[in-house]
């Protein structure tokens, strides 16, 4: 389309000659935008109009004709009359003016610098104990990298506060995002290792729980198993429990209607549904040991079920010690809550 020039004061003209009013000039301006062609007085018949992929090409030519269109006739002060323009926001204009421009690239560095620090932080927590699992790295590598993980955790909690401070101030959307990402993995990587800390300074410094602190069941099938483990098979005594009870007074014995041996093959269905690998299964001397593996560490604590009668029922006694560490932070307690809640589900409520 050729520009339009405009004379005198009867309004543009059109390509050919064609002289129109302002009216008319609008009214062929609206028609060119949605036509390839922008005279309206040509109709294309139907099996000439444009495939629904030639209408963006028509449709940008036309959009850049009609701004020619505008330009020249001085259409302009009367298209936009009572129109406001749009609100620059910060987001549009991220480097408008200097000192804006340095609070958004500050902003900005922060929130990354923290995200960075946090995605860091979460791996250096998560993987050594899967690391350390499948025999990569040793057992002090594995707590030393977890010790830093939370350390980062905590450096990318404070870089991730002050980018989101600096956002702020700068109003940056984007930056903001990433602070509070940075901020949320800082978080998730210092939580795990503040609650395990959290729970060994609560729980006593002991490894080796069972329902019958007196006379404790022996290992005896898996003793070879535990022939290199740092912590010995051999129960510890009264101070071991004492403690035991004065942290767990739940841990009791279970006393069951059935006769041991009933008790007994149920209580290997329930070992079995734990995962525990099983290494004797004795109904004749109302014995079952089994070793349980933990999810993160892998760590191996071995576990002996003795069920005896007891009037005209049963009793079951279960222990579960860890082959190492001082500590096992509640996990042989609650492992055996675990497995005394399954029982009982399984053969009915027990006694005592």
């Amino acid at each position: 389309m050729a520009a339009m020039k405009s004379r005198g004061g009867a309004g543009p003209t059109w390509p050919g000659g064609c002289r129109a009013s302002m009216v008319e000039a609008r009214i062929r301006l609206c028609e060119g935008l949605f036509s390839a062609n922008p005279r309206p007085q040509i109709c294309r018949p139907a099996y000439l109009r444009p495939w629904p992929w030639q209408l963006f090409g028509a449709l940008g030519r036309a959009g850049t004709e009609s701004a020619r269109i505008i330009s020249t006739a001085g259409l302009w002060p009367e298209l936009t009359t009572g129109v406001k323009p749009m609100s620059s926001r910060p987001d549009d204009h991220p480097t408008q003016g200097t000192g804006r421009s340095n609070r958004y690239r500050w902003a900005l560095a922060m929130a990354l610098l923290g995200t960075a620090l946090g995605v860091l932080a979460v791996l250096a927590v998560a993987l050594p104990g899967l690391l350390y699992r499948y025999g990569h790295i040793g057992l002090g590598t594995a707590f030393g990298l977890i010790r830093r993980g939370a350390i980062g955790g905590i450096g990318a909690m404070a870089v991730s506060l002050l980018g989101l401070v600096l956002a702020r101030f700068a109003r940056q959307r984007r930056a903001a995002l990433y602070a509070a990402l940075g901020l949320s993995l800082g978080v998730l990587a210092l939580v795990p290792p503040w609650w395990l800390a959290h729970k060994a300074a609560a729980l006593p410094a002991i490894h080796d729980i069972s329902t019958d602190t007196s006379n404790p069941p022996p290992f005896v099938a898996i003793l070879p198993l535990r022939a290199n483990a740092p912590n010995s098979a051999v129960y510890g005594g009264t101070r071991i429990a004492a403690q035991q009870h004065a942290a767990y007074p739940d841990i009791q014995p279970l006393h069951f209607d059935q006769p041991p041996a009933t008790v007994l093959s149920a209580a290997a269905r329930v070992a079995s549904a734990m995962d525990w690998k099983i290494a004797a299964d004795q109904p004749g001397d109302g014995r079952l040991e089994a070793t349980a593996t933990t999810v993160w560490f892998g760590f191996k604590d071995d576990v002996v079920i003795r069920v005896r009668t007891d009037g005209s029922g049963s009793r079951l006694d279960i222990r579960s010690e860890s082959r190492l560490g001082g500590s096992d932070i509640g996990a042989n307690a609650a492992r055996i809550r675990d497995f005394s809640a399954r029982l009982r589900k399984l053969l009915g409520r027990a006694t005592g």
